[in-house]
C-alpha cells in the first residue's frame, strides 16, 4: 500500500492452490432434481488481483476499486471407468469473474456505481453445456450516522440498471431492474473521527 499527498493506492495479487478430497457438491439429475454427490478429488487453483485507489480532499473522497479472479476447479479422480467428468471444471463455478466500482463520499453520504462480470459457467459435469457470461451494473446511495460507540447506515440500491438478461441457474431467469433498501446497525464501533462526520 502506498500514498502520495491526497492519493493512496493498493495493488495486490494472490496465487493459490488447493487439493481437496471428498468434495460434496449438489448436482442436478436428468429430471432437474438436485442431490448431493461426492467428488473424490478436486484441484482448485488460480490467481486473484485487486486494485484500490483513494483520493481524499478534506472531507470529500473518491475511491476506485477493481478485482479480477481466474480460478480453475476441476475433478481429478474418476469415480468410474471412462468417467467423462475427469479433468472438467465443476458446474456453476465461473473460471473468470471481475468487479469494478467507483464511489464518491462526503462526510456520511456516499454514492457508488458497481459493474460486475461473471464468465462462462458449465451446467453439466462433462462441460458440454454452459451459461453465457453476463455483466451487471448497480448504483447505490447511502447515509451513515455516527455516534460515540455505534453507527447506523441506511441505503438504497438499484440493481441491474441496464436490464441485462441473465441466468444464475439454468432455465431460471433473474429479475431485470430491481431495487433494495436497508438499514445496518453497527454496535461497539468507536468512531475516532466522530468530529469529522
Amino acid at each position: 500500500k502506498h500514498s502520495y499527498k491526497v492519493l493512496s493506492w493498493e495493488l495486490g495479487a494472490t496465487i493459490f492452490n488447493r487439493n481437496i478430497n471428498n468434495w460434496i457438491i449438489w448436482l442436478p439429475n436428468q429430471y432437474g432434481i438436485w442431490s448431493p454427490e461426492n467428488i473424490l478429488a478436486v484441484w482448485s487453483r488460480g490467481v486473484e488481483y485487486k486494485l484500490n485507489v483513494d483520493c481524499t480532499v478534506k472531507k470529500f473522497k473518491v475511491q476506485l476499486s477493481g478485482m479480477y479472479n481466474y480460478i480453475l476447479s476441476t475433478n481429478e479422480k474418476a469415480a468410474t471407468a471412462n468417467d467423462v467428468t475427469l479433468g472438467k471444471q465443476l458446474i456453476y463455478v465461473p473460471i473468470q469473474n471481475a468487479q469494478g466500482a467507483i464511489s464518491f463520499s462526503f462526510k456520511g453520504t456516499s454514492l457508488s456505481y458497481t459493474q460486475l462480470y461473471t464468465g462462462y459457467r458449465y451446467t453439466t459435469s462433462d462441460n458440454k453445456e454452459y451459461l453465457k457470461p453476463y455483466s451487471l451494473a448497480n448504483i447505490s446511495v447511502a447515509q451513515t450516522f455516527s455516534f460515540r460507540t455505534s453507527k447506523i447506515k441506511t441505503y438504497a440500491q438499484l440493481n441491474n440498471i441496464w436490464k441485462e438478461t441473465y441466468q444464475v441457474l439454468a432455465y431460471r431467469a433473474m429479475p431485470l431492474l430491481n431495487y433494495q433498501i436497508g438499514l445496518n446497525l453497527y454496535l461497539n464501533q468507536p468512531n475516532k473521527n466522530n468530529k469529522n462526520n
